[in-house]
Protein backbone atom coordinates (compact mmCIF):
# COMPACT_ATOMS: atom_id res chain seq x y z
CA UNK A 1 0.00 0.00 0.00
CA UNK A 2 3.09 2.42 1.07
CA UNK A 3 4.81 1.59 -2.52
CA UNK A 4 1.86 2.49 -4.60
CA UNK A 5 1.52 5.71 -2.41
CA UNK A 6 5.23 6.46 -3.17
CA UNK A 7 4.86 5.83 -6.62
CA UNK A 8 1.35 8.14 -6.78
CA UNK A 9 3.32 10.90 -5.47
CA UNK A 10 6.55 10.12 -7.56
CA UNK A 11 3.62 10.35 -11.15
CA UNK A 12 2.66 13.04 -9.52
CA UNK A 13 6.04 15.05 -8.93
CA UNK A 14 6.84 14.13 -12.53
CA UNK A 15 4.01 15.38 -13.96
CA UNK A 16 4.19 18.15 -12.81
CA UNK A 17 8.06 18.64 -13.73
CA UNK A 18 6.89 17.93 -16.91
CA UNK A 19 4.14 20.87 -17.49
CA UNK A 20 6.66 23.31 -15.96
CA UNK A 21 9.54 21.75 -18.28
CA UNK A 22 6.79 22.36 -21.50
CA UNK A 23 6.28 25.87 -19.79
CA UNK A 24 2.98 25.43 -19.49
CA UNK A 25 2.31 26.90 -16.52
CA UNK A 26 4.19 30.36 -15.93
CA UNK A 27 4.49 32.05 -12.92
CA UNK A 28 5.08 35.80 -12.43
CA UNK A 29 4.95 38.84 -10.99
CA UNK A 30 2.80 42.08 -12.20
CA UNK A 31 2.90 45.75 -11.16
CA UNK A 32 2.27 49.41 -12.26
CA UNK A 33 0.20 52.78 -12.74
CA UNK A 34 -3.66 52.68 -12.11
CA UNK A 35 -6.49 55.18 -12.99
CA UNK A 36 -9.51 54.76 -11.62
CA UNK A 37 -12.37 56.65 -13.00
CA UNK A 38 -15.85 56.36 -11.11
CA UNK A 39 -18.96 56.99 -12.47
CA UNK A 40 -21.11 57.76 -9.75
CA UNK A 41 -23.86 59.96 -8.40
CA UNK A 42 -22.38 60.18 -4.84
CA UNK A 43 -20.56 63.37 -4.42
CA UNK A 44 -18.15 61.67 -1.68
CA UNK A 45 -16.64 59.18 -4.36
CA UNK A 46 -16.61 62.20 -7.36
CA UNK A 47 -13.04 62.48 -8.65
CA UNK A 48 -10.32 60.39 -10.32
CA UNK A 49 -7.85 58.64 -8.76
CA UNK A 50 -4.00 57.65 -9.50
CA UNK A 51 -1.93 54.96 -8.05
CA UNK A 52 -0.46 51.62 -8.27
CA UNK A 53 -0.95 47.86 -8.29
CA UNK A 54 0.87 45.14 -7.80
CA UNK A 55 0.49 40.92 -7.47
CA UNK A 56 1.32 37.56 -8.98
CA UNK A 57 -0.07 36.34 -12.02
CA UNK A 58 -0.45 32.70 -13.49
CA UNK A 59 -0.81 31.64 -17.11
CA UNK A 60 -1.64 28.22 -18.39
CA UNK A 61 -0.47 27.72 -21.82
CA UNK A 62 -3.04 25.86 -24.10
CA UNK A 63 -0.30 25.66 -26.82
CA UNK A 64 2.47 28.47 -28.06
CA UNK A 65 -0.37 31.04 -28.34
CA UNK A 66 -3.45 30.44 -26.67
CA UNK A 67 -2.87 31.06 -22.59
CA UNK A 68 -5.34 31.81 -19.59
CA UNK A 69 -4.28 34.32 -17.21
CA UNK A 70 -5.21 35.12 -13.94
CA UNK A 71 -4.02 35.96 -10.33
CA UNK A 72 -4.57 38.51 -7.50
CA UNK A 73 -3.50 42.68 -7.95
CA UNK A 74 -3.96 44.88 -4.99
CA UNK A 75 -4.54 48.47 -6.42
CA UNK A 76 -4.45 51.37 -3.78
CA UNK A 77 -5.80 54.85 -5.52
CA UNK A 78 -6.44 58.26 -3.95
CA UNK A 79 -6.59 62.02 -5.02
CA UNK A 80 -7.16 65.19 -3.93
CA UNK A 81 -10.72 66.73 -4.30
CA UNK A 82 -10.16 69.87 -2.33
CA UNK A 83 -7.71 72.35 -0.77
CA UNK A 84 -7.94 75.01 0.94
CA UNK A 85 -5.71 78.29 2.59
CA UNK A 86 -5.62 78.31 5.94
CA UNK A 87 -4.59 81.77 7.27
CA UNK A 88 -0.98 82.22 6.17
CA UNK A 89 1.36 80.73 3.57
CA UNK A 90 1.99 77.09 3.81
CA UNK A 91 -0.76 76.16 5.66
CA UNK A 92 -3.78 74.95 4.09
CA UNK A 93 -6.16 71.77 4.59
CA UNK A 94 -7.10 69.59 2.21
CA UNK A 95 -9.91 66.27 1.55
CA UNK A 96 -7.99 63.27 -0.20
CA UNK A 97 -9.93 60.02 -1.50
CA UNK A 98 -8.81 57.19 -0.79
CA UNK A 99 -9.35 53.69 -2.04
CA UNK A 100 -8.19 49.97 -1.63
CA UNK A 101 -9.31 47.07 -3.78
CA UNK A 102 -8.08 43.87 -4.91
CA UNK A 103 -8.05 42.71 -8.86
CA UNK A 104 -8.94 38.92 -9.58
CA UNK A 105 -8.99 38.95 -13.72
CA UNK A 106 -9.61 36.21 -15.56
CA UNK A 107 -8.47 36.35 -19.27
CA UNK A 108 -7.70 34.55 -22.72
CA UNK A 109 -4.44 35.77 -24.14
CA UNK A 110 -3.16 35.32 -27.51
CA UNK A 111 0.20 36.14 -28.53
CA UNK A 112 1.29 36.71 -32.10
CA UNK A 113 5.19 36.03 -32.65
CA UNK A 114 7.12 39.11 -34.08
CA UNK A 115 11.06 37.35 -33.79
CA UNK A 116 12.38 34.68 -30.88
CA UNK A 117 10.92 34.84 -27.91
CA UNK A 118 9.63 38.07 -28.79
CA UNK A 119 5.56 38.71 -28.81
CA UNK A 120 2.70 40.93 -28.96
CA UNK A 121 0.16 39.77 -26.60
CA UNK A 122 -3.52 40.59 -26.82
CA UNK A 123 -5.82 39.45 -23.45
CA UNK A 124 -9.66 39.81 -22.87
CA UNK A 125 -11.81 38.40 -20.34
CA UNK A 126 -13.58 39.29 -16.95
CA UNK A 127 -12.24 41.40 -13.93
CA UNK A 128 -13.38 40.73 -10.89
CA UNK A 129 -12.81 43.97 -8.20
CA UNK A 130 -13.82 43.61 -4.78
CA UNK A 131 -13.33 46.97 -2.79
CA UNK A 132 -11.43 46.59 0.35
CA UNK A 133 -12.57 50.39 1.21
CA UNK A 134 -12.67 53.58 0.32
CA UNK A 135 -12.88 56.59 2.32
CA UNK A 136 -12.37 60.43 3.05
CA UNK A 137 -9.58 61.60 4.74
CA UNK A 138 -8.87 65.70 5.97
CA UNK A 139 -5.32 66.56 6.08
CA UNK A 140 -3.61 69.54 7.57
CA UNK A 141 -0.61 70.82 6.60
CA UNK A 142 1.71 73.67 8.25
CA UNK A 143 4.56 75.14 7.14
CA UNK A 144 4.07 73.00 4.15
CA UNK A 145 4.75 69.87 6.72
CA UNK A 146 1.29 67.50 7.24
CA UNK A 147 0.19 67.29 10.90
CA UNK A 148 -0.42 63.60 11.57
CA UNK A 149 -2.26 64.14 14.60
CA UNK A 150 -4.81 66.48 13.39
CA UNK A 151 -5.60 64.33 9.96
CA UNK A 152 -9.05 62.71 10.02
CA UNK A 153 -9.69 59.24 8.67
CA UNK A 154 -13.38 59.29 7.33
CA UNK A 155 -15.44 55.84 7.72
CA UNK A 156 -14.88 53.83 4.46
CA UNK A 157 -18.13 53.58 2.55
CA UNK A 158 -18.10 50.07 2.46
CA UNK A 159 -18.63 49.53 6.21
CA UNK A 160 -21.08 47.64 7.41
CA UNK A 161 -23.82 48.63 7.26
CA UNK A 162 -23.62 50.22 3.44
CA UNK A 163 -25.45 51.14 0.53
CA UNK A 164 -22.51 50.13 -1.42
CA UNK A 165 -21.86 46.67 -3.24
CA UNK A 166 -18.17 45.83 -2.77
CA UNK A 167 -18.07 43.48 -5.84
CA UNK A 168 -18.09 44.71 -9.41
CA UNK A 169 -17.54 41.96 -12.38
CA UNK A 170 -15.64 43.83 -15.17
CA UNK A 171 -15.27 43.70 -18.74
CA UNK A 172 -11.20 43.38 -19.18
CA UNK A 173 -8.86 44.32 -22.56
CA UNK A 174 -4.83 43.85 -22.98
CA UNK A 175 -2.43 44.52 -25.19
CA UNK A 176 1.05 44.50 -24.49
CA UNK A 177 4.70 43.48 -25.69
CA UNK A 178 6.55 39.97 -24.50
CA UNK A 179 10.13 39.92 -24.34
CA UNK A 180 11.53 36.70 -22.79
CA UNK A 181 10.11 36.92 -19.12
CA UNK A 182 9.52 40.82 -19.22
CA UNK A 183 6.36 42.10 -20.66
CA UNK A 184 4.67 45.35 -20.66
CA UNK A 185 1.19 46.05 -21.73
CA UNK A 186 -1.55 48.56 -21.28
CA UNK A 187 -5.46 47.44 -19.94
CA UNK A 188 -8.69 48.97 -19.91
CA UNK A 189 -11.44 47.31 -17.39
CA UNK A 190 -14.97 48.34 -18.29
CA UNK A 191 -17.46 48.32 -15.03
CA UNK A 192 -20.44 46.66 -14.97
CA UNK A 193 -22.26 46.32 -12.41
CA UNK A 194 -23.77 49.29 -10.67
CA UNK A 195 -22.31 48.96 -6.94
CA UNK A 196 -24.99 51.83 -5.63
CA UNK A 197 -27.64 49.70 -3.78
CA UNK A 198 -30.05 52.99 -3.70
CA UNK A 199 -32.96 53.24 -5.53
CA UNK A 200 -31.42 56.89 -7.66
CA UNK A 201 -27.70 56.01 -7.15
CA UNK A 202 -25.41 54.88 -9.41
CA UNK A 203 -21.81 53.61 -9.10
CA UNK A 204 -19.63 52.40 -11.86
CA UNK A 205 -15.36 52.58 -12.12
CA UNK A 206 -13.86 51.84 -15.36
CA UNK A 207 -9.82 51.66 -14.78
CA UNK A 208 -6.61 52.10 -16.46
CA UNK A 209 -4.08 49.73 -16.07
CA UNK A 210 -0.22 50.49 -17.75
CA UNK A 211 2.09 47.66 -16.43
CA UNK A 212 5.20 45.66 -16.20
CA UNK A 213 5.86 42.09 -15.65
CA UNK A 214 8.19 39.42 -15.32
CA UNK A 215 7.41 35.86 -15.73
CA UNK A 216 9.89 33.24 -13.46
Amino acid sequence: MKINRLLTIAFVILLSFSIFAQKKVEVGVLGGYSYAMPKTTASQLAGNLNGFHLGPLVQYNINEKIGIQTGALYNYNNSIITKNSVGTSGTWKQNRVIGQSLDIPLHAVYSVPLADDFYVQIGAGPNFNYALNKYKQTEYYVESKIVDRLTEKGTSIYASPSNFNPLDVQAGLSVGLRYTGVSLRASYDWGITDRDKTTDGKNRENNIKISIGYTF
